[in-house]
């Protein structure tokens, strides 16, 4: 019985004694010349591998008993094919200066435990293919230069990764997952296609990762397709090719700076997405094309530069956040219910013309800007569609702007402001929306025509007009609430039955032209509004029995006395002494006790009193005045000034809003701030240099996105970011400015909150 014990422990002593040791077989080069030539290798570590050992390094290596290792340390050449095939595993490692010469194909195929460990900083090249598929493990590191003449196909493998200062390049190269494959590089690996004639093709569920300055270079297209579920671009990665082309559903993300580069066109369809983190960059040298509900998002100032058109068909998205932006070098077009989405700060600048058809949409919000260089066409036939514009944004079109269609549309609201330099037309049953202290401002003419047509200002909306003004064939303007109109030029209203101007609540209309109109259009003037023409002619109420006016308070006519006639009143953003200079001059005064200089930051409802000038009283001469706002918010903005001035018997008038932009002040970085955006909670502040605190004091101030703040006393520094925490719990989304104060430093962080 001992016997039979005694059997058995040393049966599973060697078992787990030969079962624990690694066997491998070591080749050697120790001259240059063939592959073949069995004096060329010297061999090691041959125990184990099972007999007869090969006096050349086998060149297919399918049910090998052990690992196979290959060092170059010369010049290699004369082997026509390497197959590294099932439960195998080779390690090629070439020195510097030193090349390994395949003169076909070099494979890894099969579908079991296979894997190649290429290493070294040396030369391999490959004359015609590299090949990989199966469940293959492919690992290249160092600084490998390898040259494939013809084709590399990398499918079905489970794990492919290339790190270091890997330079590869081929004629062609396919990534094709199959479901299965992971691909990744990092460090500086460089793929590169060098073909013509041949694609860069990634496709079919491969998992594909670019890191740390790695990237992909293509002479001609890159095209992936096939369902790719994810391809991730980050820490400087990047893509150059001449054509991108995206189909079939998949998702690509870039972040850390990482950068697209096309040199031509680029085409996404199918439902593909593409997400940009972090200041990456997509950037087109000739069109860019999107189709089938595609979408693009950018955050946290990605950027988006096309060189020629874009665009954009079937659904198709694209959404800033967090000072993103795009330039295009020409047009735009938004068909098919197609989207260009704003947010968070972003910016758009369209070199050409922009064109929207089929209830496709524009929209800016929360401070954002549009710049349009060249005329602009809206057809877009759905009132929830068109151009939108709110949360303080800006748009600035510097040519025509055409308005075309039934409930094509135009909404501007909550303190948007948009100027437009050439002419607006509305026709076709168009709408013009300004609305809840909107601001519009027109310098060529403005036109409203057909039946169904209108242009309706409510709320304490404003608008100026430098041209003429047309209203006519049916058209609708609706004047109402506390809005403001100031006509420069005339005001023309056809003789055809419907055309109609309403003007009620207390809004004023002030026309320094001459008003004009058909005996059949309508003019109803309700209220308390006022509608005044200044120094041009008007037709008398009495003459005319469409002209309606209610009982005083509403008022049409000429111009009433006006204590003051505005010459000029200018505004100006100082960079060198962070000041709002403004300067205003009177062509005469009557009775003028003062004027009070008011402000509104980011709004034009919020408005506070920051000064005062005597006014002169009498005058029939030009005087000048000025003014210098030496208070402007650390967080900047755009900051809105006008006018407010005060006769002898205390009654008061106001002038044109203005508005100046401003840098928010910025300072050293000691401290994070994070997660920024947020939503509130939680919230961190930590000190990045300690040496840059001695345990003084601390203090914080909280600044609005209207410029109120609130100081917190700090007793506790890992209290801080609990205590901003605390502060934002009952605030609104907006662009906060943290003041972080502590001995005599002082610094400043922009906090995006959101909800």
């Amino acid at each position: 019985m001992r016997s039979r014990y005694l059997l058995y422990f040393l049966l599973l002593f060697c078992c787990q004694f030969l079962g624990s040791k690694s066997f491998s077989q070591t080749y050697t080069s120790n001259s240059n010349g063939n592959w073949n030539n069995a004096g060329r290798w010297t061999i090691t570590n041959t125990a184990g591998c099972g007999s007869p050992i090969p006096n050349t390094p086998p060149v297919a290596t399918n049910n090998r008993a052990c690992q196979i290792n290959i060092i170059i340390n010369h010049n290699v050449n004369g082997l026509n094919d390497l197959d590294i095939g099932n439960n195998n595993q080779v390690s090629i490692q070439i020195a510097a200066n030193r090349t390994l010469t395949i003169n076909r194909d070099l494979s890894v195929t099969g579908y079991n435990n296979k894997s190649l460990t290429l290493s070294g900083s040396g030369n391999l090249d490959v004359g015609d293919d590299f090949l990989v598929s199966g469940n293959s493990n492919i690992t290249i590191s160092g600084d490998l230069d390898i040259n494939v003449d013809d084709i590399t196909e990398i499918t079905q493998a489970a794990q492919f990764e290339a790190g270091g200062n890997i330079q590869f390049s081929s004629d062609r190269i396919t990534i094709d997952g199959n479901g299965s494959l992971n691909f990744t590089a990092s460090t500086n690996a460089i793929f590169e296609s060098t073909g013509n004639n041949r694609d860069f093709i990634i496709r079919g569920g491969s998992n594909v990762t670019f890191s740390g300055t790695s990237g992909i270079i293509s002479n001609r297209d890159v095209i992936i397709d096939g369902n790719t579920p994810s391809i991730i671009f980050e820490d400087d990665s990047f893509m150059e090719s001449r054509d991108l082309l995206l189909s079939d559903g998949g998702n690509i993300q870039l972040s850390g700076g990482s950068s697209l580069l096309i040199g031509s066109d680029f085409e996404i369809d199918d439902s593909f997405t593409l997400e940009f983190f972090d200041d990456s960059e997509l950037n087109i040298g000739s069109d860019m094309t999107m189709l089938g509900g595609s979408q693009l998002i950018f955050y946290d100032n990605a950027d988006l530069v096309v060189g020629d058109d874009l665009e954009m068909e079937d659904q198709s998205t694209i959404t800033l956040n967090n000072d993103a932006s795009i330039s295009i070098s020409d047009n735009i077009e938004l068909v098919d219910q197609s989207k260009i989405l704003g947010n968070d700060n972003s910016q758009i600048v369209i070199e050409g013309e922009l064109s929207l058809d089929d209830q496709s949409t524009f929209s800016m919000d929360d401070n954002s800007t549009l710049l349009v260089e060249g005329d602009v066409e809206v057809t877009t036939n759905n009132l929830a569609n068109g151009i939108r514009f709110s949360g303080n944004s800006v748009g600035t079109f510097d040519s025509d702007v055409l308005f075309d269609g039934n409930s094509s549309t135009l909404n501007l609201r909550d303190d948007a402001t948009v100027t437009i330099s050439g002419s607006l037309l509305a026709e076709g049953g168009a709408d013009l929306f300004v609305s809840d202290s909107g601001n519009l401002t027109l310098n060529s003419t403005l036109t409203i025509d057909n039946s169904g047509t209108t242009l309706n200002f409510s709320g304490d909306s404003e608008i100026v007009i430098v041209g003429n003004s047309n209203i006519d064939g049916g058209a609708d303007v609706i004047i109402s609430g506390n809005s403001r109109a100031t006509l420069r030029g005339n005001l023309n209203f056809d003789n055809n039955n419907g055309t109609s101007w309403t003007s009620s609540g207390t809004s004023v209309v002030l026309i320094e032209g001459n008003f004009s109109k058909g005996s059949r259009s309508d003019l109803d003037v309700t209220n308390s509004s006022v509608f005044e023409i200044c120094t041009g002619t008007f037709p008398l109420e009495s003459s005319d029995s469409n002209i309606n006016v209610a009982p005083s308070p509403a008022y049409y006519g000429g111009c009433r006395i006006l204590p003051v006639d505005y010459l000029y009143f200018e505004t100006k953003y100082n960079s060198f002494l962070r000041s709002g200079d403004l300067t205003w001059a009177t062509a005469k005064e009557w009775e003028n006790d003062r004027f009070e200089v008011e402000r509104s930051i980011n709004n034009v409802t919020s408005w506070e009193k920051i000064g005062e000038l005597s006014g002169t009283g009498y005058s029939d001469g030009p005087i000048e005045y000025d003014y210098q706002d030496l208070k402007l918010p650390v967080a900047g903005g755009n900051i809105f000034y006008r006018l407010k001035q005060v006769d002898f018997d205390g009654d008061s008038t106001y002038s044109d809003t203005r508005a100046i932009q401003v840098e928010p002040l910025l300072g050293v970085t000691n401290w994070r701030v994070f997660p920024n955006p947020t939503t509130g909670y939680p919230f961190s502040i930590e000190i990045l240099d300690p040496s840059a605190y001695r345990d003084e004091p601390v203090t914080l101030r909280v600044i609005s996105p209207t410029g109120q703040y609130e100081f917190i006393q700090v007793d506790e520094m890992r209290e801080m970011g609990t205590q901003v925490s605390n502060y934002f719990e009952q605030k609104p989304s907006g662009v906060y400015t943290l003041e972080i104060t502590w001995g005599a430093k002082r610094e400043y962080h922009k906090v995006i909150l959101r909800r």
